[in-house]
């Protein structure tokens, strides 16, 4: 039977990745415990300079947390920190491109330095593209699933093991999307980066309840945010920005007006993690129409199945 301090350390060797700096000096502390009082706690956000992040890190400075505030947009995550200092809070801005697995355990140092342990641990900067599957580049998939998947998974190796073993409360937010329930047309690269995120989400969620750690998984829908608009922040490597039309379905109708502020959803991810709900759905009246009749075709394809193979 492995110790805490082996799992702890096999979590990222057995990736084949570098292990965070500092991490055997805490290996030793004691495994923690599910938030419920957020005063005084330490919250990181990813993609903390805009939109939902930036709509999480106030809703957190508002229970009186500490925030680190990480972004590929500095000046953004920077003027964000002021924001929550002006109310009071500790919070710092940090320069992170989560593609780069040594930009984000280097976040990981740089918070842990500062504050000494993270209560709170949200990898939620996301990108999306929309349009036929077909009109898309193989360099767009790389960039979406390298950002919204790899961003997440390079979070928990970055974060999780220091977590694991520190003293104290600690919880997990991984954002994915209302998308993570849908067939994905028009929004391939997004939707499938999305469904991942969500079993990374519950896998983790499983995984981390001997250790005492709440997971929630938020599945954002009509939100206020520039998401459209994240081609602004694709890294040279993955080719030129992709033109794009938002799909009908997504630019018309009621869902195109049922939109939530980040600041409300931020409200609602600071009361799950109180909770430790599992899922956290903004528009849960959606999942309808993003879910059911693809669930019931797969219920049905599979009971033909079995009646044709008398099973």
């Amino acid at each position: 039977m492995l110790s805490t301090k082996d799992r702890c350390v096999n979590l990222s060797q057995k990736a084949g990745w570098a292990q965070p700096s500092g991490t055997q000096a805490i290996l030793e502390g004691t495994e923690g415990e599910k938030v419920k009082d957020l005063h005084g706690k330490v919250a990181v956000v990813t993609g903390g300079g805009s939109g939902i992040g930036a709509g999480m890190v106030r809703a957190f400075a508002e229970a009186g947390m500490h925030v680190v505030v990480a972004d590929i947009e500095v000046d953004r995550a920077e003027a964000i920190a002021r924001q929550v200092a002006d109310n009071g809070q500790r919070a710092i801005a940090v320069d992170v491109d989560v593609t780069d697995y040594s930009s984000v355990v280097a976040l990981a140092d740089r918070a842990f330095g500062e504050f000494g342990t993270v209560h709170l641990l949200c990898n939620n900067a996301g990108v999306m593209l929309s349009g036929p599957m077909l009109n898309l580049k193989v360099e767009d998939w790389h960039w979406v699933f390298e950002v919204n998947v790899f961003g997440v998974v390079h979070g928990i190796y970055a974060f999780v093991p220091r977590m694991i073993t520190q003293d104290g409360e600690a919880h997990i937010v991984n954002t994915a999307s209302m998308s993570s329930f849908s067939d994905g047309r028009y929004h391939s690269p997004y939707t499938a980066s999305k469904h991942a995120c969500g079993v990374i989400t519950e896998a983790l969620r499983g995984e981390m309840a001997e250790h005492g750690i709440g997971v929630s998984g938020l599945y954002p829908g009509g939100v206020a945010t520039d998401i459209m608009n994240s081609q602004r922040n694709r890294q040279p490597r993955y080719g030129d920005p992709t033109s794009f039309e938002i799909a009908p379905s997504r630019a018309s109708g009621e869902m195109a007006a049922d939109v939530m502020e980040p600041t409300d959803v931020g409200r609602l991810v600071r009361q799950a993690v109180i909770d430790n709900a599992a899922w956290i759905f903004t528009h849960p009246h959606w999942l309808q129409q993003y879910a059911e009749g693809r669930w019931e075709e797969i219920r049905s394809a599979a009971a033909d199945q079995a009646r044709e193979r008398g099973d």
